[in-house]
Order: structure tokens, then sequence, then C-alpha cells
């Protein structure tokens, strides 16, 4: 702290930082470091430690229809069924009931509402250009809840936007499974549609994603179940070869 800035061998301190705390933190806390230095003309050539990518919790194909039992009945069951057919927290409390097409048996999604400083503020439009879509309503548990309700007037989702994502942890967690939240039944979804043969495109089509790399690097895992189908049909290739 008492050295001028420009005489400290800032490798040197990354390298000792990097024994104390996480690729992570030592990544942001020199972000911060580094905006002051360019600001007064200071630029070091650094390497930092490479920040792994921590898996997200997702619901493989066999989890699904646990959790679709254990959450049935529960407040945060219609938010999660509308985020296991592909929808962001965003979305869901944006939906309006004129977007909802019982007959039809889709969801027209235009429309997201973000948490601010000052609360939730509803916005007319998506998150991107490909999120504004019509989204089928593949579930029907999800076409019986919607069904159901008398007063199809005003926001489909009345509660408050960061309710379900607790009370979702919570099923979870009773019923043993991972604790995915409200985006991880998103992640659930691109998983689902991969082990079922769904072709790249219709899953970034349903989901609204804008390009392969994020559905390759974040939402189409492959369950245990289907890696060992891979690897099967690898050993079979293989085994006919001798």
């Amino acid at each position: 702290m008492d050295r001028p800035a420009a005489n400290v061998k800032w490798q040197t301190a990354i390298n000792l930082e990097a024994k104390t705390c996480s690729p992570k933190t030592l990544k942001n806390a020199w972000g911060l470091i580094k905006s002051a230095l360019k600001e007064n003309g200071i630029t070091p050539n650094v390497v930092l430690p490479s920040v792994g990518k921590t898996p997200m919790p997702w619901l493989t194909p066999e989890q699904i229809p646990i959790f679709l039992e254990a959450v049935k009945g529960k407040s945060c069951e219609l938010p999660a069924l509308l985020g296991l057919c592909s929808l962001r927290r965003s979305e869901i409390f944006g939906l309006d009931w004129s977007d909802i097409d019982l007959e039809k048996k889709v969801i027209h999604v235009h429309a997201a509402t973000v948490m601010s400083e000052d609360g939730p503020v509803h916005k007319k439009t998506t998150k991107t250009n490909a999120s504004t879509r019509t989204v089928p309503i593949i579930i029907p548990r999800l076409t019986e809840l919607l069904t159901a309700v008398e007063d199809k007037n005003g926001p489909v989702c009345t509660c408050f936007i960061g309710t379900p994502y607790h009370q979702i942890i919570n099923v979870c967690k009773a019923a043993g499974l991972p604790e995915v939240g409200m985006h991880g039944l998103r992640r659930s979804f691109a998983s689902l549609g991969y082990h079922l043969g769904l072709s790249e495109l219709e899953i970034m089509s349903i989901g609204a994603w804008n390009d392969f790399q994020t559905v390759h690097e974040f939402y189409l895992y492959l369950s245990e179940a289907d890696r060992q189908k891979s690897a099967d049909k690898l050993t079979s290739f293989f085994s006919n070869c001798l």
C-alpha cells in the first residue's frame, strides 16, 4: 500500500494472492485494480489463473417425473411448469392471460418483468429479438392448471417475482433432487430435448437461445444414462471390428 503503483510487481502480487483465494475471486479483485491503474496510465501485462466453469444444477430426464409429482399442488407449481417449458423467470412474470391460447395450446412470449432497485419493472419487450416467440404448452398438467383458473385477466403469475425460486429449492430439497431453482428448470428443458432427440435448432427455437455455443456450454447436459448409451454404442462398434 505504501509503494507507488508503477513500481509494484503485479504478477508477483497476483501469484501470492492466488495461494489464498479462488481464481474467480482473484479475477474480480484484479478487475477493480486494473481499472484504477488504467485510469492512471498504468497497464501491466499479467496472467491470471484460469477460472473453471462450475456446472449449474439441472434435472435429468429420470428426475423430472419425480419433480413433477413433488411440486404438484404447491403454490409454485405454475411458474415451475412454465420454466420446464423453457421460459425465463422474466418471461414467466411478463405473461398476461391474453398471451395464453389454450385452444391451440401455445404461449405467446413478447414481454418481460425484471427486478430493479425499486422492485419489479414490466417491459413490453423480451431479452432478445429471438425471445419474442410462441412456445408450445408441452406439459398436460400445465394445461390443466391454466384451464382451472377462473379469473383470466391480468398477469398469469401474481406472486412476488422472487418467491417461486425459494419454493422450488425447498421442493427439490424435500424430494432429494438437485436444487435447480427457476433457471435450472429451463436448463432441464434443454437437456430433456436433447435426450429425446430434438435437434439443436429445435431446442434453440423453443427456448430462444441465440447461438449454438450458449446451448453447448450451458444447456445441453447429458444424463449418466445417455452417456452410458453413447459409450455402449462405441464399444459395440469396436467389438464388431474384431
